[in-house]
């Protein structure tokens, strides 16, 4: 695997978990608070489209149907994650929904005609090990309802909408120019352009969740939970709070940007996929050393399994 793509993905994943984290040490992470971030992203995305298309430099129209396709399968995935957090604690949501993904996109390189090689599927099997361990708090208390519960069936919908994206993205850089940044930047900073609508519209079947809970979001209804909150008002509760929905948005955005530049130096998306679930190791590490979060030597054990992975499937 290109060592351009390794780093690509490892700084995709460095910036992933740290506005998980940084969302998650708040407790302001809402639809909402997505919402926003998608809107600043959406003008970004319109500003720099108009300055393309003036100076000729158009995007096909396959790749027109792809941004608009991808755009509303994101707003499905942060749909996804605000119930997904709202019927879960995080430490499970988050890794589950990060690790599943490699899976799917390993049939998907088969079909493709990449099969990894036996020492990447062995990387495979390691990072899905690492993280299915570490949300436990013992071996010896493992229950099924760890993993089978409410907030399944929405982890189910995390999976199966980052898979979708991603299979719809991989797609579409290919039709891109090789290593073309601004090309990427792009179309990514379009895709919230249509999500921006779409999960607006989602979040109105969501009531307010009391009392607010650490792991838990919130939504863009009224305090009362019986209206839902207008699009006029989130705009208003956006540009009330800027400063930190720009912040959010170079965090969300940027982490994914290194992933789509990262699918233009190597064909191996579940290669890719699993090399990023690293920001699992560095929650890991956070939550242990600095959070002093509980069960710090099974949650290393899990991190130590997912580097080795990712150690085999980068010489893979």
């Amino acid at each position: 695997m290109p060592l351009a793509a390794i780093i690509l993905v490892f700084l995709s994943a460095t910036t992933h978990a740290t506005w998980n984290l940084l969302a998650h040490s708040q407790q302001k992470v809402s639809g909402n608070l997505f919402l926003r971030c998608l809107i600043v992203a959406g003008f970004a995305g319109l500003v720099s489209e108009l300055v393309a298309e003036w100076h000729g430099d158009r995007f096909s129209i396959l790749l027109w149907g792809a941004i608009l396709i991808s755009g509303i399968v994101h707003a499905a995935y942060y749909f996804g994650l605000t119930m997904g957090y709202r019927h879960g604690n995080f430490t499970i949501v988050y890794p589950v929904s990060r690790a599943l993904p490699v899976l799917f996109l390993a049939g998907f390189d088969v079909l493709r005609g990449y099969e990894p090689s036996l020492l990447g599927w062995s990387g495979i099997a390691l990072v899905m090990a690492g993280c299915a361990i570490a949300p436990l708090q013992s071996l010896q208390a493992i229950s099924f309802r760890d993993y089978w519960n409410w907030s399944a069936v929405w982890v189910l919908a995390i999976v199966l909408a980052t898979v979708a994206y991603t299979t719809i993205d991989k797609v579409a850089v290919d039709v891109l120019l090789p290593h073309h940044m601004a090309s990427s930047a792009r179309y990514e900073l379009l895709q919230a352009f249509f999500t921006v609508p779409c999960l607006w519209l989602m979040l109105q079947f969501i009531e307010e969740e009391r009392p607010h809970d650490p792991n838990k979001l919130q939504t863009v209804y009224q305090t009362s939970g019986e209206q839902p909150i207008s699009l006029r008002s989130s705009l208003f509760s956006f540009f009330a709070n800027w400063k930190s929905a720009i912040l959010f948005s170079l965090f969300v955005f940027g982490s994914y940007w290194f992933m789509l530049l990262a699918y233009q130096f190597s064909a191996h998306v579940s290669y890719l996929t699993s090399l990023r679930q690293i920001s699992i190791v560095l929650g890991v590490i956070v939550g242990t050393l600095i959070l002093r979060e509980p069960s710090p030597r099974l949650r290393i054990g899990a991190a130590i399994l997912i580097t080795l992975g990712c150690l085999c499937i980068a010489q893979s």
